[in-house]
């Protein structure tokens, strides 16, 4: 168990590595398409502004021109002065923007020749004056508005379409959003179960440390109480054998008690000792065999009784 903890260690950080490193690659990737489908909803928000630009200068020149027939303002035909330039500039950057769809480049194309039909009407048979005859300019306004009409049939395709693809642009953004964020709530979570899956293997393995430390700790212990029990043992043994080795060749009790008493003192390591037989005929004992006490200190004991000297 010891052992296995490095490696469940390394197998969860490295799963928890690769798991961030294909979340982090997988939403950085969504994140860029995503990118880039905006940048073409926004385009498309763009190309949608410019058919309406362009309808709406279409307007004003028209407003104009019936204004100036009417009133003889020279002011009147200002956005007329201001649209021949504004319009084709405008369609340029509309075919700049519908590029990426040859569906709408060719309505878009169609148009463009639509109002260059127009503009050019405008210059040379629909130039309209003050002091015309109604009928004159009657006539170049249903000229006008034929192709007019035209034009805002066009403009309202070109603006459909790009309605479509507006729609499906924005469907197409929302998706990958959706999809980075079930990328992120999936990572997310994985990541958190292999971490708490990593916590848990490290309380197992420490709760397992801790009790083998326990178990290793009653061990030491019972061994150091055997260990002693055996020292102690070993001590009367070996004291045993050093008393023994002694009694070899004994002519008498008092020679075997002296040299028991001898070796008992050396043995023992104590001051003195003193030695007593049970005497029968008086039943005392007696001092047989002392180390290190002075002759005049011997006794003898009445058992069950004082001593005497």
């Amino acid at each position: 168990m010891i052992r296995s903890l490095p490696l469940r260690l390394y197998s969860g950080l490295g799963i928890a590595v690769l798991l961030v490193l294909l979340v982090g690659f997988t939403t950085i990737n969504s994140l860029e398409k995503q990118a880039k489908e905006a940048d073409l909803v926004r385009h498309t928000h763009q190309a949608i502004s410019y058919v309406r630009d362009i309808r709406f200068s279409i307007m004003q020149i028209r407003g104009g021109r019936r204004a100036f027939w009417v009133t003889n303002d020279p002011k009147d035909m200002d956005a007329y002065e201001k649209g021949i330039t504004f319009i084709p500039n405008r369609m340029i950057e509309l075919r700049e923007f519908v590029k990426d769809n040859a569906t709408q480049v060719a309505n878009v194309m169609k148009l463009d020749s639509l109002i260059t039909d127009l503009l050019r009407y405008w210059r040379t048979g629909g130039i309209i004056s003050h002091d015309m005859p109604a009928e004159n300019f009657k006539k170049i306004i249903l000229l006008e508005e034929v192709r007019l009409a035209k034009i805002n049939q066009q403009i309202e395709k070109v603006k459909i379409l790009e309605e479509d693809i507006l729609i499906k642009r924005e469907a197409v953004v929302l998706s990958y959003n959706d999809r980075t964020k079930l990328i992120l709530y999936i990572g997310i979570s994985v990541l958190m179960i292999v971490v708490l899956l990593l916590i848990n293997a490290v309380i197992q393995t420490l709760k397992s440390r801790y009790k083998a430390g326990l178990k290793l700790q009653a061990t030491l212990e019972e061994t150091e109480k055997a260990s002693k029990i055996a020292q102690e043992k070993n001590w009367v043994l070996e004291g045993m054998s050093y008393i023994n080795n002694r009694l070899q060749v004994v002519d008498s009790s008092e020679e075997l008690a002296r040299r028991i008493i001898t070796a008992m003192v050396q043995y023992l390591e104590v001051p003195a000792g003193v030695i007593y037989f049970v005497d029968p005929k008086t039943e005392q004992l007696v001092t047989v065999a002392s180390v290190a006490v002075s002759s005049s200190s011997k006794k003898s004991f009445v058992i069950g009784g004082r001593s005497s000297w």
